[in-house]
């Protein structure tokens, strides 16, 4: 097999095929042989001597630049295929005639190579053709694309690819993937700058911290002061839709010890400033993803998309915004340390007021207390605060004995250790699972959060206590 730069490459296949195969590389001066391919099925070696993993038959297909290899495997009686495709593919290459390198996977000691931008259409192909019967997806997601930039490279012979080249490639394989999954299927990727604008249509955010120091992940800028401002969304918002406002660790450099920076203030008001949709991670399923879906998800599903025709710093302090939108929507969101009264309402640092005909969505400051309401199509939610997700109880209950009498009935001993009084009478709310269930559907007695979030279905919800979130849906 001929690879770039003169180089040559030999496969010998073993009785089981690649993974006892002999792999060798060659410039035509030196060699390196690699011992065949590791693979296992059900953690079962296929290459070991002793190994369950049966192999029934090696064939081959292809020949010149592209080889395919089908082994023909058993396991436990059941017979099944494992195929590879092994093609000479070009990589990107420097100026001076290097091959670019890409990810250096430090856990398995890998180094990969960029590939040229015009030869990845045939495996986005392939994967698509592999995914689409089985999994049936009805959107898709493709990392790094939009979280590095469309790069100039050069071809083996030295000949010169601008980044329009790159862009063009790429957005033909989002095009060409959204094509086959039909439905319009839309396409994302990471990160979100605007190159692929109009061939995909959104990408999670990374919106970075500006500071002098050293290291990433982080924009090292040295200011006086300064504040995040809705730039890209100024321009592409309708365009091009962003997801939260960046990773916890890109967005803060400072992680808060009491609040989880996806559900903090300066968080939720940047995403409000900005107009992206809303984001959680796992650590927020639960409480967490309800609170924010409650707070300003009927303001920000009214303004998806909408363009921003205005963004004014009021009195030129760039820490207090007001943003107008093509549809009359309002929103003032204050980012600096002082107190700032507008439009009605009081709003602390991070806090935020937006309003867009009846919907309306804060973080306010009522009688010297910072508190959250919406109102909006799903319904009218209020939450004082009160509850602290962090703040567990010292008291520990154990179900002693169970007794079933019968008639779907039973009783249940429960002894309490109780290292220090309850601040307040407290609700106790047992819930209880099988394995047996025909849905095999579990719910967690307690969330990731430390908090167990109950809503029954006539709309009404709350925690555990009984004291932090209580919502009421609209007749």
């Amino acid at each position: 097999m001929s690879l770039e730069g003169g180089c040559r490459a030999a496969i010998s296949l073993g009785p089981k095929g690649l993974f006892d195969s002999a792999i060798a590389f060659s410039d035509g001066v030196r060699c390196v042989v690699f011992d065949g391919l590791r693979a296992a099925v059900l953690k079962h070696n296929i290459a070991a001597d002793f190994s369950p993993v049966t192999t029934k038959a090696v064939t081959t297909s292809g020949g010149g630049e592209s080889i395919t290899v089908k082994h023909d495997l058993s396991l436990a009686g059941e017979d099944f295929e494992l195929t590879a495709d092994i093609r000479a593919e070009k990589a990107g290459f420097t100026e001076q005639g290097e091959p670019v390198k890409a990810f250096l996977n430090e856990g398995r000691d890998a180094r990969s190579y960029r590939w040229r931008p015009d030869h990845i259409m045939a495996f986005v192909q392939r994967n698509l053709k592999l995914i689409k019967p089985n999994l049936k997806p009805t959107h898709y997601f493709i990392d790094v694309f939009t979280a590095i930039d469309c790069f100039d490279y050069y071809d083996s012979s030295g000949n010169f690819h601008s980044m329009l080249e790159t862009r063009k490639h790429w957005g033909e394989a989002f095009a060409w993937v959204r094509d086959y999954l039909g439905g319009d299927a839309p396409q994302t990727s990471e990160a979100g700058h605007d190159q692929l604008t109009g061939y995909i249509e959104g990408a999670d955010c990374q919106h970075m911290t500006l500071s002098a120091r050293q290291g990433w992940p982080h924009i090292r800028v040295s200011s006086k002061d300064w504040q995040r401002v809705p730039w890209f969304d100024a321009v592409l918002h309708d365009k091009f839709s962003l997801h939260g406002v960046g990773y916890p660790s890109r967005y803060k450099l400072e992680q808060p010890t009491t609040t989880r920076i996806l559900e903090s203030d300066d968080y939720i008001s940047a995403e409000i400033l900005e107009g992206h949709a809303m984001m959680i991670d796992s650590r927020g399923f639960g409480r967490g993803a309800v609170r924010k879906y409650w707070l300003a998800q009927d303001f920000i599903r009214s303004i998806a998309t909408d363009t921003i025709e205005t963004v004014e710093f009021s009195d030129g302090n760039i820490h207090r915004q007001i943003i107008t939108w093509k549809s009359d929507a309002k929103v003032y969101v204050n980012r600096g340390q002082e107190d700032w009264a507008v439009a009605g309402k009081l709003l602390p640092e991070y806090g935020y007021f937006a309003k867009n005909g009846s919907i309306e969505s804060s973080i306010e400051r009522i009688d010297g207390i910072i508190v959250e309401q919406s109102n909006g199509p799903s319904g009218v939610y209020v939450n004082s605060r009160t509850f602290n997700p962090d703040g567990t109880l010292p008291i520990r209950p154990s179900a002693e004995a169970l007794e079933y009498l019968g008639d779907r009935q039973f009783k249940m001993i429960v002894d309490w250790d109780v290292q220090r009084p309850a601040p307040k009478d407290l609700q106790i709310f047992s819930h209880f699972t099988t394995d047996k269930a025909p849905s095999r559907a579990k719910l967690p007695t307690v969330w990731p959060t430390g908090s167990y979030f109950h809503c029954p279905f006539d709309g009404k919800g709350r925690t555990y206590d009984n004291s932090a979130i209580y919502a009421q849906t609209k007749p």
